[in-house]
């Protein structure tokens, strides 16, 4: 009642200013909702476009989109041309290289390019400059030395062996490993060295086998029916009786390194040799691994370790070829090697030059140990014959497994399955003792089987649990060795083949000589023994081979 005109003035002006203030703030607030729900139709519409599939790799053009700063419509925008085939992502990782190289490898130039054309993976010449391989050379002949190095340089490059020999622990071993692979019974032409594969090293020699013109092709072909020179193959073949024909398969030798290190870049297998063969020459691997051990040894500067043994899944002449390579001489008994195997008066000091030493892969050997119970002549200590239908009663009696889980363990069927050969050693390494109830004659076979027991829990335990030290593993190798003397002296072959006793102590024996080996190469380094054998070229290299470098 005491303001003036001028002040009531003023208060009118302050509430029209506050009236015009909420009126555009419900403004703005409308047209805020307004585009927030705008904007959540078109997530809903993006997330129904990314769930439609129609596009591939959709995430590498929101990750465009993304660093362009693009908003959810210029998104769908890009998805809808994208769709007409308009618009193309070309933002590629390391691994749709990877996946299309993969493709070309497995499938060839058809299956990438139907990769690149459906999946929106990169094309195979993109592929082919960001990936820049070098395959291995496949030898028409014997191996040279030339070819070994020419590999073990893709094996191991330089760049890959410089950032190795950066973290200063490059001391220590490493092995070679052979086996075979197989595939079909042709002549191959390879266009990177103009020559033809397929032919066996052992009588190809006297044939040539660069491709000038097709009288090489028709004059292998003569040879190959007048059985002077063969196609590398095996004797087992497969039949197809619908059709009446053989299929006849190629066998390959192929040599590996694989070093002994925690380092998952270096104990994987690196394959360097690859060579067909026929094998029917009496030592065929004898030259062939000594030339493989020389590239070995000029290859070892660079990589500061040295070749510790020769692996392998236990063949019959490559057994013997590795026996002429490693069983020459003795240790010198003043050598740091020798001090650290020390003296004992039941082990084989014999190796060959470099302290070069012969290895059999574990699993090939424990399949053995079962086969040899599921033979026919079966298994035989002091004097008693552990017949199929022995060991099953004795399962039966200490409630093992089951009548049925016990005859699949001792079926002869399928006698290369690890799983039934660990089953059946683990069953018979926990056999109970023999209880006063049974009958003498029960007693005794029970306490022949708790010798087996012993001796089976030995080797498993050595490769089997993951909580034993170093020292414990060779203790459990040591006490299975004079089991294994002691059967082998009392029953000879009975107790098992010549040739599994040999391998047996041959593997024994390598573990040791690696042990020491390292303690001499590096005293601050480690060793595990799951390393040695051929196992990791079976696992890792064998089923890339194939298709690589054959067809």
């Amino acid at each position: 009642m005491w303001l003036t005109m001028a002040d009531i003035t003023t208060i009118l002006h302050l509430k029209n200013e506050q009236l015009n203030q909420l009126r555009l703030a419900g403004l703005n607030m409308a047209q805020s909702l307004l585009t927030r729900a705008r904007q959540i139709t078109a997530l809903n519409h993006f997330v129904v476009a990314v769930g439609e599939g129609k596009v591939p790799r959709m995430h590498s053009l929101v990750s465009i989109s993304r660093k362009a700063g693009d908003s959810i419509y210029a998104i769908l925008e890009k998805y809808d041309q994208a769709v007409h085939q308009v618009y193309r992502p070309m933002s590629y990782e390391e691994q749709d290289f990877q996946r299309v190289f993969l493709f070309h490898k497995l499938g060839g130039v058809a299956v990438a390019e139907l990769a690149h054309r459906t999946f929106g993976l990169p094309s195979i010449g993109t592929t082919r400059r960001h990936i820049v391989t070098q395959p291995l050379v496949a030898s028409p002949k014997m191996p040279t030395i030339a070819e070994m190095t020419q590999n073990l340089e893709h094996a191991f490059p330089k760049p890959e062996v410089s950032a190795i020999l950066s973290t200063g622990r490059c001391r220590g071993g490493f092995q070679m490993m052979a086996d075979e692979i197989k595939t079909e019974t042709r002549m191959r032409w390879d266009a990177r060295t103009n020559m033809i594969l397929g032919i066996c090293r052992e009588h190809g020699k006297t044939y040539g086998l660069e491709f000038k013109s097709m009288a090489q092709a028709f004059a292998l072909r003569d040879g190959i029916a007048n059985n002077k020179v063969h196609l590398a193959t095996e004797v087992s073949c497969l039949h197809f009786s619908h059709q009446q024909s053989e299929l006849v398969l190629y066998k390959a030798t192929v040599l590996a390194v694989s070093v002994f290190s925690d380092d998952p870049r270096l104990y994987g297998a690196r394959p360097f040799v690859i060579s067909g063969t026929c094998k029917r020459e009496e030592v065929p691997s004898q030259t062939l691994l000594k030339n493989a051990c020389e590239a070995l040894s000029a290859k070892s500067p660079d990589i500061c370790r040295r070749l510790y043994s020769l692996a392998s899944d236990g063949d019959t002449k490559r057994r013997r070829a590795t026996a002429l390579l490693t069983l020459i001489s003795k240790v010198m008994s003043d050598s740091p090697l020798h001090e650290k195997l020390g003296i004992m008066s039941l082990f084989n000091y014999l190796c060959g030059k470099n302290d070069l030493t012969g290895d059999i892969d574990y699993k090939h050997i424990l399949k053995r140990l079962r086969n040899t119970l599921l033979r026919l002549k079966c298994m035989t200590l002091d004097g008693v014959v552990l017949t199929p239908q022995l060991i099953k009663a004795h399962l039966l009696n200490a409630s093992m497994l089951d009548e049925r889980g016990i005859n699949a363990l001792l079926s002869p069927k399928d006698k290369q399955d690890v799983k039934l050969m660990y089953d059946l050693l683990t069953s018979i390494a926990c056999l109970p003792d023999a209880d006063a109830t049974n009958s003498p004659a029960e007693q005794q076979t029970r306490g022949l089987l708790v010798l087996l027991r012993k001796l089976y829990a030995h080797l498993l335990e050595a490769y089997t649990n993951i909580d034993l030290t170093l020292h414990q593993q060779l203790t459990h190798l040591s006490a299975a060795a004079h089991l294994i003397i002691a059967f082998y002296a009392k029953e000879k072959g009975g107790s098992m083949p010549s040739q599994l006793y040999f391998d047996l102590m041959t593997m024994i024996k390598n573990a040791y000589f690696c042990v020491a080996k390292t303690q001499v190469d590096d005293p601050e380094g480690s060793f595990w023994i799951i390393l040695l054998g051929s196992d990791p070229l079976e696992a890792l290299v064998l089923p890339r081979l194939q298709p690589t470098f054959f067809n």
